[in-house]
């Protein structure tokens, strides 16, 4: 695979892949399996009784697993050493490389890895139909069992307990809504259920907001071949709301977002004043409070900013947009304050981080609108942190 390992040349591309004589007469699969061979035997040696590997590098990435290495493993008395860990992201439909029976049937066991809780830095990711999607498969092709691929935060608590439930009682005549409701009784009481239910369908329409999805920061950290590297972000996201949702008011659909977000947190705080609840229940609905203060923060923040870039495309900065600015800053500042305390302590650092940088733009676009106020330099403002392209030119041509 490409390789970007160059700071000072960011969009320079790398050959990971070996190039010494041996290795340089050899298919990529192929160097990829002697790797695996070696660090199999390697572990196995220092007294690791079972070495699990990620599939998508065998199968997905690559068509490196056959029976030919499955052979070669047997052969080395390894084939009982190796275990296949089976993963996929999608929520709608199994990749078709993603099966535990492809292992199964040249004798390698395997185990499913369900997202139990991921992306939570970014936004609230909800994942409970990809866990059903997995596990139904690792009971049907004979899965040796169930791991969960997560980032532990209690927000998340109802999507462990749907693994449990499955891991334990099997996927038989279950279904995934009533095991929901199940775990919400035993959690928070039978007079807060249906208070619950209705806060998480609310936040869970409020991230799927399309407007709403292309504005947390974390998809802008991948690189991207058609595009600008390193990311735009904000602009980029802003461009993306100008341009992929065609006749949607957009800043009304964050607004509407925000609200949504708002009565969810409502009412995971009514909860909290009013049941016994236990320290995990307390943990998981003060972590959803933050979650919703975070949809709350992205959605007013880029209705703010997409209505500025608007008032400027006439090319004048008003004296009064800075001062629009400050506010937006601010409540954008209130609403990260009131994040922080939410989420448990090891969630809190990545979390902030983007929220931080959006912030941090802020700080940026408030000092260049009063710069730039009561003259026609809207072009010249800069919808990202990083230096303007043009701005680095200049800073060379002076150091020459």
């Amino acid at each position: 695979w490409p390789d970007y390992p160059w700071p000072d040349e960011p969009t320079k591309v790398g050959d990971p892949w070996c190039k010494c004589e041996r290795c340089a007469k050899k298919k990529p699969e192929e160097n990829l399996l002697d790797y695996v061979f070696w660090l199999v035997d390697m572990l196995t040696k220092k007294g690791v009784k079972k070495v699990v590997m990620w599939n998508d590098q065998l199968t997905r990435h690559m068509s490196a697993f056959d029976a030919n290495f499955v052979k070669r493993l047997e052969k080395a008395g390894l084939k009982d050493k190796l275990i296949l860990h089976w993963w996929w992201y999608s929520n709608t439909a199994l990749n078709d490389k993603t099966k535990v029976s492809i292992g199964k049937k040249l004798g390698i066991e395997g185990w499913v890895a369900p997202m139990t809780c991921y992306y939570n830095w970014n936004t609230y990711d909800f994942r409970r139909t990809n866990i059903d999607m997995m596990m139904r498969m690792a009971d049907a092709e004979g899965a040796s069992g169930a791991v969960s691929y997560a980032v532990h935060d209690p927000s998340h608590l109802d999507h462990e307990a749907l693994l449990a439930v499955y891991a334990w009682e099997s996927t038989a005549d279950q279904d995934m809504e009533e095991v929901h409701r199940r775990w919400a009784t035993a959690t928070f009481g039978k007079e807060s259920v249906e208070s619950y239910v209705n806060a998480a369908d609310k936040l869970l329409k409020a991230v799927r907001t399309p407007a709403y999805g292309y504005c947390p920061n974390y998809s802008y950290t991948y690189y991207f071949k058609d595009g600008a590297w390193p990311r735009q972000y904000p602009g980029e996201a802003l461009d993306a709301l100008a341009t992929k949702l065609e006749g949607v008011d957009v800043p009304a659909q964050l607004r509407e977002a925000a609200a949504l977000a708002q009565e969810a947190e409502d009412l995971f705080r009514d909860i909290l004043a009013t049941a016994t609840l236990s320290n995990h229940a307390e943990a998981c609905l003060q972590s959803l409070c933050g979650d919703a203060l975070r949809v709350q923060a992205y959605a007013e923040a880029f209705a703010w900013l997409f209505e500025l870039r608007d008032d400027l495309a006439p090319g004048m900065v008003k004296k009064s947009m800075a001062t629009a600015c400050q506010k937006a800053r601010d409540d954008l500042a209130a609403k990260i304050a009131a994040f922080e305390p939410c989420k448990p302590t090891w969630v809190t650092p990545a979390s902030l981080q983007a929220l931080s940088t959006l912030l941090a733009f802020f700080d940026q676009l408030t000092e260049e609108l009063k710069t730039f106020a009561a003259r026609k330099r809207a072009k010249d403002i800069n919808w990202t942190l990083l230096p303007r392209q043009e701005d680095e030119a200049d800073d060379a041509e002076k150091c020459s």
